[in-house]
This record gives structure tokens, C-alpha cells and sequence, in this order.
């Protein structure tokens, strides 16, 4: 195979990207082959380990009060709304009470009012059938009726 003058020329930029791609990981990327201590360019100081296990200990430590917080707030809000549905519940409980004593009260006056109906009703259905017997008593009847054969007679003249 034949290279030609732009396949070397490819290659010699690629090689060089990578050496300067390699050069900014070491130097900027964490690694601090070039830059002891002095920090970074943008203002950034490079720490020791030790004080990274400081800093995330006192974040963890942050993060843990916070939580806890949190979770004392929570308990606090939810003793709120349980006292705030307790209320409610009891003065719902009171009122449905109330209301069902009435009813009752209600219920008895009606069914007292049923009871007096009915023995209306049964009087009046015994009336009626004293009244539509086959035969009718006369002392049933008022006026009392004049007897079937009286000395009356019509008058002829």
C-alpha cells in the first residue's frame, strides 16, 4: 500500500492531540503532575486526602442534621393534622348524635301517629260492617224508621 503526503499529515495531528489531550489530564485533570500546590487557574486549590474525608465527613454530618430536622418537622405537622382530624371527627360524631336523637324522637311521634290511624281505621272498617250487614238492625238505623205495618192508611176521598 501507497500513503500519501495527507494520511502522514492525519496521523501527525492525531498524535499530537493526544499527547496534548494527555498532557491537560495530567496537568488540570485531578492528576497535579505540574501544578504542586500553587492550585489551578481558575482559582481552585488542590486538597489532600485527609481533608477531603473532612470536608464529605462534615457534609455527611450536615446532610444527617437535616435530615433529622426534617423528620421532626414531619412528625410535628402530622400531630398537627391528627389533633386538626380528631376535632373534626368528635364534633362530626356530636352533630350525627344530635341528629339521630332527633330522628328518634321523629320515628316515635310518627309511629305514634300510625298507631292512632290504625285504630281509626279499625273503628271505622268495624262501623261499616255493622252498616252493609244483610240485615240491618233498627236500632242501627236513626231516624228510626216506622214499623212495616202501622194503622196508617192512605186516604181515599
Amino acid at each position: 500500500m501507497e500513503y500519501t503526503g495527507i494520511n502522514g499529515k492525519a496521523n501527525a495531528a492525531l498524535t499530537t492531540g493526544i499527547i496534548g489531550t494527555a498532557l491537560g489530564v495530567a496537568n488540570n485533570g485531578g492528576l497535579g503532575l505540574f501544578n504542586w500546590g500553587r492550585g489551578s487557574a481558575d482559582g481552585q486549590q488542590y486538597v489532600t486526602k485527609d481533608e477531603l474525608n473532612y470536608v464529605q465527613t462534615i457534609s455527611a454530618k450536615d446532610s444527617e442534621i437535616a435530615l433529622l430536622k426534617s423528620e421532626q418537622n414531619t412528625e410535628v405537622k402530622i400531630a398537627d393534622v391528627y389533633e386538626r382530624l380528631i376535632t373534626r371527627i368528635n364534633a362530626d360524631q356530636r352533630a350525627q348524635s344530635d341528629w339521630n336523637t332527633q330522628q328518634m324522637v321523629n320515628n316515635a311521634q310518627i309511629s305514634s301517629a300510625i298507631a292512632v290511624n290504625a285504630n281509626s281505621i279499625s273503628a271505622l272498617q268495624d262501623l261499616c260492617g255493622k252498616l252493609t250487614k244483610t240485615i240491618i238492625p233498627i236500632t242501627n238505623v236513626c231516624p228510626e224508621p216506622m214499623p212495616a205495618k202501622n194503622s196508617w192508611t192512605a186516604p181515599t176521598a
